[in-house]
C-alpha cells in the first residue's frame, strides 16, 4: 500500500459503499482493511514474513477479522511495541487510529506445531470500531519450504481509490492442505464451518490447483508440525455424513457458507471428492518414493521389517 492520506469520514463512506456493493459486513470489511494496512506498515520493522489465513484471499470472497503471519524467526514483544509506536502516526493519516495494543502477547498453544503469539489491536477505521487479533508464528528450516514457491502477490483493494495490498502470500496449495487437515482433525465438539466452506468455495481456488501439489503439502505440513499421517485415511471418520451432519445448523447461518451457494449436503459431497483425489495422490507419492532406485528405508521401517525371533518358553526345572 502506497503512502496516502484520507479523512476518517471519507474512509468510512468508502468502506460502507464497498460493503453494500459486494454484500459484505461493514465492520468486517473495515477490520480487514485495517489489518492489511497494519501488516503493510509493519513490513520494514519485522523480519520477512508470509501472510496466511483469511487475508491471503480476495476480500470480496472471504471475510476475516484477524491478521495471521508466519515470520522466519521469533518476533519479540519489544519489536512489536516499538513498531506500533512508529507506524501509528502514519496510519492515523490513512484514517486508521490505533487506540490500544496489548502490553504482552498471549501465547496460543497448538495441538501440533509451535505455539503462536497473539496481540490484541484496538482501533477505529473510518470511524468504525475495528478490533482484531495479530497472530505471529515462526517457521524455518527445510520443512518450512513450501512445494510451490512463496512469491510476492497483489491482493486488489475492494475500496475504490485505495491502493492494493502487496506482500508475500502463502501459496494456495498450502492453504488448501492446511484446511483439509483442519477438517480431517476437527473435533466433534467443534461446530465451526469456516474451513469446510473455504474448501468447497470454488472461486477461492485457481482452476489449475493441482491435487498432487496439495498432497505433497499435506505430507510436508504433517512432517513440519508433527501430525501423524494416520489422520490421512482413505475413508476418514470426520468426512462421514453421520459426523458432518452436526454442522448443518451452523452452515445455514454462516455467511461464508452461504456465499458458496451450496447446501450442507452438497458441501459434504464436494469435500469427499476433493479428499478422494488428494488421497490418491498421497498414495501415489508414497509408491513412487518406495520404488526409487536410491530409496533407503527409514530406521522405523527397518525396525518394523526386522523379523522377530521366537523365544522359547521358559520351562522351570524341578
Amino acid at each position: 500500500m502506497a503512502h496516502f492520506t484520507i479523512s476518517d469520514a471519507a474512509l468510512g463512506d468508502k468502506l460502507k459503499q464497498a460493503s453494500r456493493a459486494y454484500g459484505l459486513d461493514t465492520t468486517k470489511t473495515a477490520t480487514a482493511h485495517a489489518a492489511k494496512s497494519v501488516l503493510q506498515a509493519l513490513k520494514p520493522h519485522l523480519p520477512p514474513y508470509v501472510v496466511v489465513g483469511g487475508l491471503a484471499f480476495d476480500a470480496k470472497l472471504r471475510e476475516t477479522e484477524d491478521a495471521d503471519i508466519v515470520a522466519i524467526r521469533h518476533v519479540s514483544n519489544r519489536e512489536i511495541q516499538t513498531a506500533f509506536k512508529t507506524i501509528a502516526p502514519r496510519l492515523a493519516l490513512q484514517g486508521i487510529n490505533i487506540k490500544d495494543l496489548s502490553r504482552e502477547p498471549r501465547e496460543m498453544p497448538m495441538e501440533y506445531g509451535e505455539s503462536v503469539n497473539r496481540w490484541r489491536v484496538q482501533a477505529t477505521t473510518g470511524g468504525i470500531r475495528t478490533n482484531f487479533d495479530l497472530d505471529i508464528g515462526c517457521a524455518n528450516g527445510p520443512l518450512a519450504r513450501t512445494t510451490e514457491p512463496t512469491v510476492s502477490r497483489r491482493i486488489p483493494s475492494l475500496i475504490k481509490g485505495l491502493p492494493d495490498f502487496h506482500g508475500y502470500i502463502q501459496p494456495k496449495s498450502t492453504s488448501a492442505a492446511q484446511k483439509l487437515l483442519a477438517v480431517l482433525m476437527q473435533p466433534a465438539s467443534d461446530l465451526r464451518v469456516k474451513h469446510l466452506a473455504d474448501l468447497v468455495h470454488t472461486e477461492l481456488w485457481p482452476a489449475e490447483l493441482n491435487c498432487d501439489v496439495v498432497a505433497k503439502e499435506v505430507a510436508r505440513v504433517c512432517a513440519q508440525r508433527g501430525i501423524p499421517m494416520s489422520v490421512c485415511q482413505e475413508d476418514p471418520e470426520a468426512l462421514r455424513w453421520i459426523v458432518m451432519a452436526r454442522l448443518e445448523a451452523n452452515w445455514e447461518k454462516d455467511g461464508a457458507a452461504r456465499r458458496t451457494g451450496k447446501t450442507m449436503f452438497q458441501a459434504w459431497t464436494d469435500i469427499g471428492i476433493i479428499w478422494s483425489n488428494v488421497y490418491e495422490e498421497l498414495r501415489n507419492n508414497v509408491i513412487r518414493e518406495v520404488r526409487r532406485p536410491d530409496y533407503r528405508p527409514r530406521l522405523l521401517e527397518k525396525i518394523i521389517e526386522t523379523p522377530r525371533h521366537e523365544v522359547p518358553a521358559y520351562k522351570p526345572r524341578f
